[in-house]
């Protein structure tokens, strides 16, 4: 087959890759293993030249608009159509739904099928982020996106789910997708790969390394994963257990035009020192600070998967995350994580007391972590994958 990922995100070709980005650098490489012909269009930056092949996928690099244009969103979107109508004889495209890459080409008369990669669009986050300011949540710029991501989404042939919220979620904002088919897969973690690099990585001078518990949050700090929740139920933690130490590990991000990382130490207060942002740091020390962890918490507003829970669990860290999206694809409470409302800072409060307090339970918890991430890795999955593509091109997948 002659598969296409549409991407502005891919590790080891783009110079920023999140979640999303490893996502595909983990299973497009597989499906090239599995005799699959594998291609990446993808923005070329400023000052990174992408290779021409990574891993046995082609990468097509094109240039970039001008992003000072409102409208480059949707100039962008032509340029991406652009380059996959130079793509002869496709059998499928995949891309996400964020930022609506393919709003162009879904619309096209005649092209391959074409799959919209459900993970998060941006009209979802402006539900769960108020850190935004208001021209980033209704200006110009935010308009065309949201355009762009429902014109992709309703010109699709098939919805990929990374679970089932997400679905269900889209087709609420989007009632025209009602008889659009869809599937779901689970994300790709390479479980071995994480646990090598946190083995080989060093904790940062911002990683409190004392006896003291430590409760970790990996993530950049934007405000749905729960950042204020979090710190709210520390200061409830606090109470019980004042040694504790909270560490976000990521990047810092903006809350309302400053950085987060001034809001957080506002909320906690007087606690402020017991509160560590490390910043960003290169996968090997990233993951070791979530290994080092005493309890991994994660308690965000919306996730439609999480990725850097599945990596806690591969590394045997007891976590808490919340209930009712994302981490209920993979996560059990009680059996394999501690789950609460969104939200709530004293359910999360009770939960993380719950660990700090209870050795036996952290280890019962942690237990099935390391074979539930095991069962994400890529080779595992890419059949899967296959198998979805094949069936998209066939037209074998039934509408809802």
């Amino acid at each position: 087959m002659r598969i296409c990922v549409v991407s502005q995100e891919y590790a080891g070709a783009t110079p920023y890759w999140g979640g999303l980005g490893a996502q595909y650098a983990h299973v497009m490489p597989e499906l090239v293993r599995l005799g699959h012909d594998v291609t990446l269009v993808t923005k070329r930056h400023d000052g990174h030249v992408p290779p021409d092949v990574l891993d046995g996928v082609r990468i097509v690099a094109v240039d970039d608009v001008d992003r000072r244009l409102p409208i480059a969103p949707a100039l962008w979107a032509r340029r991406v159509a652009g380059a996959l109508d130079g793509l002869p004889d496709l059998d499928v495209v995949i891309a996400p739904e964020f930022g609506g890459e393919l709003a162009t080409y879904a619309r096209r008369r005649a092209r391959p099928p074409v799959v919209t990669h459900l993970v998060t669009s941006l009209r979802q986050l402006l539900s769960v982020r108020e850190d935004l300011t208001r021209l980033q949540r209704s200006g110009p710029r935010a308009q065309v996106d949201l355009l762009l991501e429902r014109r992709q989404t309703q010109a699709s042939d098939v919805l990929l789910g990374a679970g089932a919220a997400v679905v269900t979620w889209a087709r609420e904002l989007w009632p025209a997708t009602a008889e659009i088919p869809t599937r779901t897969l689970p994300l790709a973690v390479d479980s071995e790969q994480v646990r090598a690099l946190a083995d080989a990585g060093a904790l940062p001078a911002s990683f409190p390394t004392g006896p003291e518990p430590t409760v970790v949050l990996p993530s950049r700090l934007d405000a749905h994963k729960g950042i204020d929740e979090l710190v709210r139920a520390m200061r409830v933690v606090w109470g019980r257990h004042p040694d504790a130490q909270l560490v976000f590990v990521g990047r810092d991000a903006q809350f309302q035009g400053r950085p987060t990382s001034e809001h957080l130490y506002e909320v906690a207060g007087d606690r402020a020192s017991s509160v560590h942002i490390t910043g960003f740091l290169e996968p090997a020390d990233y993951f070791a600070c979530v290994q080092a962890a005493t309890v991994v918490a994660i308690p965000s507003r919306w996730e439609s998967y999480c990725l850097a829970a599945v990596e806690a669990l591969a590394l045997g860290r007891p976590l808490v995350a919340t209930a009712g999206h994302g981490f209920d694809e993979y996560a059990v409470d009680g059996q394999s994580a501690l789950l609460v409302p969104r939200r709530d800072p004293p359910a999360l409060a009770r939960a993380i007391e719950s660990l700090l307090e209870d050795a036996d339970l952290r280890a019962r918890l942690a237990g099935p972590g390391p074979a539930i991430a095991d069962a994400h890795r890529p080779a595992a999955l890419a059949p899967r994958w296959a198998a979805f593509f094949e069936d998209v091109a066939a037209g074998a997948i039934a509408s809802a």
